[in-house]
């Protein structure tokens, strides 16, 4: 499709939105009316002018009717991302920029195919490109160095190849709450980083139907078994079960707020350890003159709670509720028996 028709159709429809349908067809093969419009937020009459459009364009897009129906593009179709703008260009490279391709554990896969995807970014785009790409760095290990069991080790790149070839695997990992291992035929569905750990979407040989999430720094070894391949009919739309897990993961806990003095000092300290850190009037007396405010803690539940008071330590002093500062003086009691105290 060459940049003449692009412009001509922009008398009737936005640039992007054309881009957009080519390559969510392109992506997933065939979409409906509704599907379409849906993800692009526009009604389905837009829908149907715009493929309209393309086709008179000379785009090869045809739609099908019947249950099976959809709007598709002729297999063969291909087109370039030359139209893309400045903005665009500069928020791919930026999107995915990071502490080298590694993080991803995608090597130098990913660093070829950037230099691809620049290859076709249009020209006078290039340099501010680049250049904002390399301003923006994602370092998924943060300040301190990623524990051993969190690397990417042989198998992180055993399950991803089991991921990327569909087919089952077994493992063998450690239960969440015991050294024992077990050990499990399972089906990789996708892999999700999440801080800096990796998770496996699995789902398990006996039981299809539940799926979860493996922590790999878990996982002691993994068997391939190329020769069992997972049936299309099992996949799974592993972003939306991700979402899901995590929702139902934190309904699990139960917010805390803490009403406290805390010297003037760890005002940092409190602000990056907290869910939220709110500076309040108060009536009561601080703990001395000086170097103290009063603050309103948010935490996201007990235990968070607990250990953010803990290394805190006796700057800071806690007003209410009374019953987690009876806890606190309780645990450090324990502490001093444990070693003899």
């Amino acid at each position: 499709m060459t940049s003449t028709v692009i412009y001509e159709i922009l008398i009737y429809m936005r640039a992007d939105r054309l881009l957009s349908i080519i390559w969510l067809l392109r992506g997933r093969g065939s979409m409906t009316t509704g599907q379409l419009s849906k993800e692009l937020e526009v009604s389905t009459r837009t829908i149907l002018r715009d493929v309209e459009a393309l086709s008179s364009a000379g785009v090869p897009i045809y739609s099908e009717r019947g249950p099976h129906g959809g709007i598709r593009l002729v297999a063969e179709y291909k087109t370039d991302v030359s139209a893309l703008t400045a903005e665009e260009s500069q928020a791919l490279f930026a999107s995915i920029s990071s502490w080298g391709p590694d993080s991803l554990g995608l090597g130098k896969s990913l660093t070829s195919g950037l230099r691809k995807l620049l290859a076709a970014t249009p020209k006078a785009y290039v340099e501010q490109t680049m250049d904002v790409a390399s301003r923006i760095i994602v370092d998924p290990e943060g300040w301190l160095p990623v524990p051993e069991n969190e690397q990417a080790t042989d198998i992180f790149y055993l399950i991803q190849n089991a991921v990327f070839g569909k087919y089952s695997v077994r493992l063998k990992y450690h239960e969440k709450n015991s050294p024992n291992t077990k050990t499990k035929l399972v089906n990789p569905h996708g892999l999700v980083s999440a801080g800096a750990s990796w998770y496996v979407c699995l789902t398990s040989d006996k039981n299809k139907e539940t799926v979860y999430f493996q922590k790999l720094s878990r996982i002691e070894e993994v068997h391939p078994l190329p020769h069992i391949p997972i049936p299309k009919s099992e996949d799974i739309d592993v972003a939306n079960e991700w979402k899901h897990h995590r929702t139902e993961f934190q309904k699990n806990f139960v917010p805390l707020t803490i009403y406290a003095w805390v010297k003037d000092i760890r005002w940092s300290d409190i602000r990056e350890w907290t869910g939220r850190a709110n500076p309040i009037p108060s009536r009561k007396t601080p703990p001395s003159p000086t170097g103290w405010t009063y603050y309103q803690l948010d935490f996201f539940d007990y235990l968070h709670a607990m250990t953010v008071l803990l290394r805190l330590n006796a700057d800071i002093y806690i007003d209410s509720p009374t019953n987690v500062r009876d806890d606190l003086l309780a645990l450090i009691r324990n502490i001093e028996k444990l070693y003899g105290f």
